[in-house]
């Protein structure tokens, strides 16, 4: 029922249900550090990030890594709890992230991308979620190369084993590759003109895989970037 609730966008009931359960389970005698409890406090951290409420936040993911950072070195390194350290580790990305930490947010996405590829492999889409997110954080910490080679990389990943959530994701990849190189192209004057026809071929690239998934907001950001492409008035 939370999870439906969450998935509504019933959120404050989503949190009350979530917060019952976590009662439920301790009662019951589930331990804090097992991972089913774990898994409903970082959702509820999620949550408390939607609200602004920071501390809970911030308290909710520390309590999630600190407990499974502790199982882990004391050997408890199976694929569930693995997997979601690797899940949680990349939503703490996001939350530091959209507070404007792009050094920590980065930090914490290559550990949660190494784990992935540990447990997943390098084609899984957590995986490349990944590098995306590393991308994210490059770009906004001015290493456009560094941006690059994380999202040519998961294009090529993607594209060899054609997962259907990577599938999925792949005209952002490319929607994103394109406005990093607009972004070099803000802060490029001599080969604009060569950055502008990549970002443009980008573009194309998203806006066709938008189609062959049937990704509705894709299509419509990859036709928003090819007008910000178009505004340029350089090719």
């Amino acid at each position: 029922m939370a999870n439906n609730a969450y998935e509504a966008g019933d959120f404050k009931k989503a949190e009350k249900l979530f917060v019952d359960l976590i009662k439920q389970l301790l009662t019951d005698g589930v331990a804090q550090s097992h991972n089913s409890i774990i898994h409903i406090s970082a959702k509820l951290a999620n949550l408390y990030a939607m609200f602004n409420e920071e501390v809970k936040a911030r308290e909710g993911f520390h309590f999630c890594i600190h407990h499974l950072e502790t199982k882990i070195r004391k050997g408890e390194d199976d694929f569930d709890t693995l997997a979601l350290y690797s899940l949680i580790l990349s939503w703490f990305g996001d939350y530091v992230h959209g507070r404007g930490d792009f050094t920590q947010s980065l930090a914490l996405f290559k550990q949660s991308h190494e784990i992935s590829v540990k447990i997943n492999g390098k084609h899984h889409p957590h995986s490349l979620l990944q590098l995306n997110n590393m991308a994210a954080a490059y770009t906004l910490m001015n290493r456009l190369e560094d941006a690059v080679d994380c999202l040519n990389t998961a294009l090529v990943l993607a594209q060899e084993v054609q997962m259907d959530d990577g599938m999925k994701d792949l005209p952002y990849y490319f929607i994103n590759l394109a406005n990093v190189y607009l972004t070099q192209v803000e802060k490029s004057a001599a080969d604009a003109k060569e950055l502008l026809k990549m970002a443009e071929n980008s573009c194309r690239e998203a806006l066709k895989c938008a189609k062959v998934v049937d990704n509705r907001d894709a299509l419509i950001q990859a036709r928003k970037c090819m007008k910000q492409i178009d505004s340029y008035q350089i090719l």
